[in-house]
């Protein structure tokens, strides 16, 4: 959805606490967020890897916004496409 590879940074939304966490292979970010759980679960996807769920494109496009990062690279052609993360 984001026309760019991450280099060294990935950012998580979070219920819980800021802040980021610095690694060998770059930085964890970790960006609050107030949401009711009963809010995010059903935006959530599920992977058969056993990693973390991923949000859905729409939701992950309305915290980007929520937040005020800038949405310049996202690339809206795939936004708007039905088929999530596939």
């Amino acid at each position: 959805m984001i026309s760019q590879i991450p280099v060294d940074r990935v950012t998580f939304m979070t219920t819980g606490r800021e802040g980021e966490a610095r690694t060998p292979y770059g930085v964890i970010e970790f960006t609050h967020c107030k949401l009711a759980w009963s809010r995010i679960l059903p935006n959530l996807i599920a992977r058969d890897d056993g990693l973390a769920p991923l949000a859905s494109k729409q939701w992950a496009y309305r915290d980007l916004k929520a937040v005020g990062r800038n949405l310049d690279l996202v690339d809206m052609d795939e936004l708007e496409d039905d088929d999530d993360w596939s």
